[in-house]
């Protein structure tokens, strides 16, 4: 699999849950840390 190949472990979870999902745990931080002091002006400039 692909996701292997990238040395990603695929977390087992519920397909549907309303709670946030184990991966959500991992990104939000790490994404917290790259956005931290960085301002945008545009959606452009996010994308």
């Amino acid at each position: 699999a692909k996701l292997m190949d990238l040395r990603f472990q695929l977390v087992p979870h519920p397909l549907y849950s309303l709670d946030l999902a184990p991966w959500d745990y991992y990104l939000f931080p790490n994404m917290k840390k790259w956005l931290a002091g960085r301002r945008f002006y545009s959606n452009e400039e996010i994308i």
